[in-house]
C-alpha cells in the first residue's frame, strides 16, 4: 500500500521572532515531500483527516471551523462558533459532529455546509473501556493515593508486572489520562500519565498493558498522537528542548514516527515551536 500522508498543524521555531502563525502541513512518514496547506495570519490547528482522504477539517483561530478539499486546495468555513471552539471528529465522510456544547451537538456537512442541532451522544468515561468483550476500569490513583494505576478485569484487580524501572517512573505520577484500546488488538491497551506541561500544552507518557498476563511496558511519550492505518506505526510529537525566544525559554518540539512493537522514534520534523494536533490518513487518533 502507497504511504498515506500526515498532516500536522504547528509554528516553526524562528529565534528572536515571535511573528509566526500556525498553519497546516502535509509529509510522508519517512519525513520527505512537506507541502505547507495555508498560509494566512491567522492560526489554524487540530487539523483531522475525513474517512475518504478527501477533506481535512480544522479550526481557523478560535472560532471558525474550516474545511479544506485536497482536490482543488480551496478552504470554506463550515461553521462560526459563538467564543471558543469545541471538539469534533467525522461522522462519516460527509458530516462532522461538533461539540458545540454539553447539551448539543451539531452535525455540519461538509459538501453543502447544511447545519443541524443533534442531542449529545451517550457521555464515554475515559477510565473505562470494552476490549473483547471484557470490561476494564482504570481506578483513579489520586483517588486510591496510590501512583500504581489500578486496572481491574470484569470486576477483579488485574496485577501489572511492571520492570524496576517502571515502578521508579510511576512514583513520579501526576494522574493518568484514561484508556485506550490498540486497534486490531484485543488484549492490549494504553494507560496515559500527563507528565507535565506549561502554557504551549502538556505532554503525556502511555504504558502498554496486557489485560491476559498483566505484562506492562512503558511504550512512548507525547503530546499529540495518532496510529498509522496499519495500526503498528504511530505519529506523534512531544516537547523536549528549551530553546531562547526573545527574551524567554519556550519548548521546541519535533514530529515523530515509531512503532508500537519497537522502542525508540524518528524524528522527521524539528524546530517547532509549537504543534496543534496532527493525524495520520486513515489511521486512528488517541
Amino acid at each position: 500500500m502507497r504511504e498515506r500522508e500526515i498532516v500536522y498543524a504547528c509554528r516553526y521555531y524562528a529565534p528572536g521572532s515571535r511573528k509566526s502563525y500556525s498553519h497546516l502541513y502535509l509529509i510522508r512518514p519517512d519525513g520527505t515531500g512537506r507541502k505547507q496547506l495555508t498560509h494566512t495570519r491567522t492560526n489554524d490547528g487540530e487539523p483531522q483527516w475525513s474517512p475518504d482522504g478527501k477533506w481535512i477539517a480544522f479550526w481557523r483561530g478560535t472560532r471558525d471551523l474550516m474545511a479544506l478539499s485536497l482536490r482543488t486546495g480551496a478552504i470554506k468555513r463550515l461553521y462560526q462558533m459563538r467564543e471558543f471552539w469545541e471538539p469534533f471528529h467525522w461522522q462519516d465522510s460527509e458530516w462532522l459532529r461538533l461539540e458545540e456544547s454539553e447539551k448539543q451537538h451539531r452535525l455540519i456537512s461538509v459538501k453543502t455546509g447544511q447545519s443541524k442541532p443533534v442531542p449529545p451522544l451517550t457521555e464515554s468515561d475515559p477510565m473505562k473501556l470494552t476490549l473483547g468483550g471484557h470490561s476494564l476500569v482504570l481506578i483513579d490513583s489520586e483517588a486510591t493515593d496510590n501512583s500504581t494505576p489500578k486496572l481491574t478485569v470484569d470486576g477483579k484487580p488485574l496485577q501489572l508486572q511492571p520492570t524496576s524501572e517502571i515502578q521508579r517512573w510511576l512514583q513520579r505520577t501526576h494522574y493518568f489520562q484514561g484508556l485506550t484500546a490498540l486497534p486490531d488488538d484485543l488484549k492490549q491497551v494504553l494507560i496515559g500519565r500527563v507528565r507535565g506541561g506549561s502554557s504551549w500544552g502538556h505532554w503525556v507518557e502511555a504504558l502498554q498493558v496486557d489485560i491476559t498476563t498483566g505484562k506492562t511496558v512503558k511504550l512512548l511519550e507525547y503530546g499529540t498522537l495518532c496510529l498509522a492505518p496499519d495500526s503498528k506505526r504511530y505519529v506523534t510529537s512531544y516537547f523536549r528542548d528549551l530553546a531562547p525566544l526573545g527574551d524567554k525559554q519556550v519548548w521546541v518540539q519535533s514530529l515523530r514516527v515509531g512503532r508500537l512493537d519497537k522502542p525508540g522514534s524518528q524524528e522527521i520534523v524539528k524546530g517547532l515551536a509549537f504543534v496543534q494536533g496532527c493525524d495520520w490518513r486513515g489511521g486512528k487518533r488517541i
